[in-house]
This record gives C-alpha cells, structure tokens and sequence, in this order.
C-alpha cells in the first residue's frame, strides 16, 4: 500500500510540472490583448487608462523571468503599451537593430502628437 501511494507521488509531480507548463504556454500564445480584454469596453481602452490598468492586473511585467533575444532589443521592452506597439518597435528593431535611435524617433512622434493635440 505505501508503494502504490509513493508510486502516485511520484508520477503527480512531473504531470503537475506539465500541465502548468502547458497552461502557461498556451495562455502566452492565446490571440488578443488581455488588457483590452480585462479592462476594455467593446474592445477599446481609452489611451492613458491602458498602462494603469496593466500595472492593476501586472501585465506590465515580462513574461518569465528571463528571455532570449537579440542583443539589440532594450531590457525595457515589455513597458512599451500597447500591443501593436511594442510588436512594431520589435520589426523595426530587427531590421536595424538601433534602439538609440528608434527611442529618439518615438520621442519626436510623442510630442508632434501633442502639438497637433493642442491645435
């Protein structure tokens, strides 16, 4: 009898082990913005309500705790809001591979976004 239960033990931990690992796999490859999702009214946020309501549900945060990418890629990236964003500074990183540069760029379009709000 204490066979058959170490014996179950020990086939629990690695099934546990699997399970989660799938789990945690698939809800990163799922389709969608879950801040959208979570926080979203017919699918939209209102633009400075999305990093707040990240930070609430930590969606700001990596997604594990290390990753494997090209040198190029900033340590900060995950910050980057939203989505679509964050995907567009990573092609464009990719192909030149500048983050100095591409932050300046981003910096510029914010402010020429807020001049052209004030007019």
């Amino acid at each position: 009898m204490v066979q058959f239960i170490v014996r179950r033990i020990l086939f629990f931990v690695p099934t546990f082990l699997v399970i989660a690992l799938l789990t945690f796999g698939l809800s990163k490859l799922a389709p969608g913005d879950p801040v959208t999702t979570l926080c979203g009214t017919d699918g939209g946020v209102v633009e400075g309500a999305y990093e707040d309501c990240a930070r609430e549900y930590h969606l700001d945060q990596p997604g594990f705790f290390f990753g494997i990418h090209p040198y190029s890629y900033p340590d900060t990236l995950h910050r980057i809001f939203p989505n679509w964003r964050r995907e567009r500074y990573r092609r464009l990183l990719d192909q030149h591979g500048q983050w100095p540069a591409l932050q300046s760029l981003d910096q510029k379009i914010g402010r020429l976004i807020e001049k052209i709000d004030r007019l």
